[in-house]
């Protein structure tokens, strides 16, 4: 859960630590190891083009900005919850959703869509 906290507010730890409970190294260390453990899984998940060698040319041409290969972004989509678990579909906006997150490269084609989790309602 401090984990998504830190993610949804990008805060601090020291205010992860005042309105969590742990100890500020607590929650740098649960936050190093949950990033390691996703990035042990990031080729399971990640399916880049077989030819990456232009895309950081062609998001500098769109942007300006250098050494871009995607670009990574999520959004809640309303939903109707099933019944039997109602309430994990809530938001923090306190309606009903899925958490989804895309990856798209400078021709706006998806790498990468997951829609498989729902509005993380335990952690408001």
């Amino acid at each position: 859960m401090l984990f998504c906290q830190f993610l949804e507010t990008n805060t601090y730890y020291h205010l992860l630590r005042d309105a969590r409970g742990p100890s500020a190294q607590t929650v740098s260390r649960i936050v190093q190891r949950v990033c390691e453990a996703v990035l042990t899984l990031k080729d399971e998940v990640v399916k880049w083009p077989d030819d990456t060698s232009k895309l950081a040319a062609e998001f500098f041409e769109i942007g300006g900005f250098p050494s871009v290969c995607g670009c990574l972004d999520g959004t809640h989509i309303k939903v109707h919850p099933p019944q039997e678990d109602e309430q994990s579909f809530v938001n923090r906006h306190h309606t009903y959703s899925l958490n989804v997150l895309a990856v798209a490269g400078p021709d706006l084609t998806f790498f990468y869509i997951n829609a498989n989790f729902p509005g993380i309602g335990s952690v408001v």
